[in-house]
């Protein structure tokens, strides 16, 4: 038997993605499993869109809010690279999905005004579902996320766009509109400091590390982060001045040998943050 090949584009978030590819054959259905890490930087908002109708292309649209040093700008998949943020596929044919994101540092604060729109579909008129989720302060221990219940659209086969002065019209059967407001993850200023004993960690000869404040105050979470700002561990204290970790992340595989981010938070609600080296 020969193998079956295929090839498509899929757009990874930051983290562990898994992946489920099914086959339907004489024998069945054979499903696999594929997971893939991904080292995405962080993001003040990533705005992503999938939908059910692999014969309908469904766009996403942002407008971002202005500022007294910034205009609003319309990003779709006419304008995929904004001042600000960017689309990072146009998936014309397929279930998607499209990400609009604005990276750590660049997003204004205010209210962004989002759009769905069934730009075009092949066969006769039906509803398709469509299920947008928005990250706020993706991968900051202030990360929040919405997931806006199913969104149908329908409409006859033409194409139809979203045109810059639409936010202001009422939806249509094809375009549905949507909102959400941002506001930036500031780290607050403190005193306080945490401390990893031992540091450099060695998770297999050692087993645990220790994370203390260096004043004593009790910790109520320790968020461990990649360098570049990826949540790979978040743990809760029970009030108490330590909290341990053995090393592995949220699916408890062990983390690679390298420099990680500590991210502490006191019961007096001030944060610090310190540098710890694994090493196997």
């Amino acid at each position: 038997m020969n193998p079956a090949q295929f090839s498509t584009q899929i757009v990874l978030v930051s983290g562990i993605n898994k992946i489920e590819i099914s086959d339907t054959n004489s024998d069945g259905i054979e499903t696999t499993t594929v997971t893939v890490t991904s080292t995405r930087i962080r993001n003040d908002i990533r705005v992503n869109m999938v939908w059910d109708d692999s014969a309908s292309d469904v766009d996403l649209h942002i407008f971002t809010p202005s500022t007294s040093s910034y205009s609003s700008e319309h990003i779709y998949f006419g304008n995929k690279k904004g001042t600000i943020g960017e689309l990072d596929v146009d998936n014309v044919v397929g279930y998607g999905p499209e990400n609009i994101s604005f990276s750590a540092g660049t997003a204004v604060t205010g209210t962004y005004i989002g759009a769905v729109n069934l730009y075009n579909r092949a066969g006769s008129e039906r509803n398709i579902s469509v299920r947008v989720t928005i990250y706020l302060n993706e991968g900051t221990i202030t990360q929040s996320v919405i997931s806006l219940d199913t969104i149908v659209v329908t409409v006859p086969n033409q194409m139809r766009d979203v045109g810059a002065d639409q936010p202001s019209n009422v939806n249509s059967n094809s375009t549905k509109f949507f909102s959400f407001a941002f506001s930036p993850f500031i780290e607050a200023k403190t005193n306080e400091k945490v401390i990893s004993f031992p540091n450099p960690f060695f998770p297999l000869r050692e087993g645990l590390v220790t994370f203390k404040s260096e004043s004593g105050m009790n910790l109520t979470t320790v968020t461990i982060l990649s360098i570049d700002g990826r949540i790979v561990r978040r743990l809760i204290g029970t009030g108490q001045t330590t909290i341990t970790w053995d090393g592995r992340n949220t699916q408890g595989e062990l983390l690679s040998s390298g420099i990680y981010l500590i991210l502490a938070q006191f019961e007096n609600g001030k944060t610090a943050t310190s540098k710890m080296t694994l090493i196997h």
